[in-house]
């Protein structure tokens, strides 16, 4: 009887004798093994394929947090440099802003533009030509010859070599101090005297001082600042309410002033009466003229047109100098030169 496969049973006609489920052929087995095989290293490959990327992928995650962290002290350092540099800039500013204060407030002080204000610092060195100018109107007012005209400056020069003498006879008679010499030869000047009055003029009336150099504390509308030089039509007034008023010269630079010389207002009946003087080389640093440990106060006018003089001794050597109205009859207005001879 043949033997045939069914549903992996053997059979001999009908009967069923054992099963090939457990009794596999020989190459049947092996195709299993390898499939399992095939199985097991695919398995393998796919797990190195995940470790590779996982370490990639840590790679990059720490090349990333390393970059991260580098950029965020770059960035800290750029800050720090950016800050630094505007607080420079800021600094720069700030000093900047006080010059232009500083030059404001010399403006201010002496009222002058910035073009003004460096023809001034030149026109000093133009005095010397413009006393001679002064020396040659005077000249031409008095009608004097030139033999006279030559013969006044030998008295000038007289009187110095006299001062001179005088001085060093003293120093050898008393035997004094440098200081006390200085107070004392002071004292001789005043003493010597003075046919030409004009020519120790400090500038007020004579043109050495410029408008610009005036200032004053208030101006009176009717009294400009340039009606207060000697013998002008007017005066210089001040505001008809003004405390503590003053008017002020600026020499530009020290010097030395050895009189004040005032007069009332020209065009009607006022002038001061009484009044005290100022000075120093800043006007922040201002001092009262003083007499005896007291601040002096000096007789000024009794009517509108006589000029009166006060010396000043000692002398003062300053660069600043101010006048100010203590007593004054109907209002206080007044015309003012200094001289330093």
């Amino acid at each position: 009887m043949d033997a045939h496969y069914k549903n992996d049973h053997i059979y001999v006609g009908d009967d069923e004798i054992t099963s090939r489920r457990h009794d596999l052929p020989p190459q049947r087995k092996r195709s299993n093994f390898k499939e399992v095989s095939n199985t097991t290293s695919t398995q393998n490959s796919e797990s190195t394929a995940i470790i590779k990327m996982n370490g990639k992928l840590r790679i990059v995650f720490s090349v990333t947090v390393v970059f991260f962290i580098v950029s965020l002290a770059v960035f800290g350092v750029l800050a720090y440099w950016i800050s630094k540099l505007n607080i420079q800039n800021i600094e720069q500013k700030d000093q900047q802003s006080k010059n232009f204060k500083l030059i404001k407030e010399l403006k201010n002080e002496t009222r002058v533009s910035d073009g003004n204000l460096i023809n001034m610092m030149n026109e000093q060195k133009d005095q010397q030509s413009t006393k001679l100018k002064l020396i040659k109107e005077l000249k031409n007012e008095t009608k004097v010859s030139d033999g006279n005209l030559v013969n006044m400056m030998n008295e000038q020069k007289d009187q110095q070599s006299t001062k001179l003498k005088l001085i060093n006879e003293l120093k050898n008679e008393t035997r004094v101090s440098d200081g006390n010499l200085i107070n004392m030869m002071n004292d001789l000047i005043k003493k010597l005297p003075c046919r030409y009055p004009e020519i120790c003029y400090v500038g007020i009336s004579t043109g050495l001082v410029k408008l610009s150099q005036l200032s004053a504390s208030s101006v009176h509308e009717d009294c400009p600042l340039h009606q207060a030089i000697l013998n002008s039509g007017r005066a210089w007034c001040a505001a008809k309410y003004a405390i503590n008023p003053w008017i002020q010269v600026d020499y530009l630079v020290a010097r030395t002033i050895t009189a004040i010389l005032t007069q009332g207002r020209a065009d009607l009946a006022q002038w001061v009466k009484s009044f005290q003087i100022s000075y120093g080389n800043t006007t922040s640093e201002m001092q009262y003229y003083q007499e005896l440990g007291k601040v002096k106060v000096f007789v000024g006018n009794s009517d509108e047109s006589t000029i009166v003089e006060n010396d000043l001794s000692p002398s003062i050597h300053a660069r600043f100098v101010r006048i100010h109205p203590v007593s004054y009859h109907n209002h206080r207005s007044m015309r003012i030169e200094m001289r330093d001879c």
